[in-house]
């Protein structure tokens, strides 16, 4: 049977939460540090790896939901800003 667009975005949902958890050392995602106020404050990345994953993001959503690179960059824009990791202090706005 053929795939929903539904399921095929949350099977990359799935997929995209599993790589942000382990680009900062996780197996994968965790749900239960994902329960925690603030998660996604508790670990930092720096700014080259939050555009890597970024990038990443673009491009494996344009494949798995053959969306157009402009949709699929506002999908990572939101997603980035939703639950991106904190930038380590030297990044971040004084």
């Amino acid at each position: 049977m053929k795939k929903t667009l539904e399921q095929k975005r949350d099977e990359f949902y799935d997929r995209a939460f599993d790589e942000l958890f382990r680009r900062v050392g996780f197996e994968g995602y965790d749900e239960k540090f994902a329960q925690q106020e603030w998660w996604f404050t508790k670990r930092e990345w720096t700014l080259e790896e939050d555009v890597d994953f970024t990038k990443w993001f673009i491009a494996e959503y344009m494949k798995a939901l053959k969306a157009p690179k402009d949709i699929a960059k506002g999908a990572a824009g939101m997603f980035v800003f939703n639950y991106g990791w904190k930038l380590k202090k030297e990044y971040q706005l004084k």
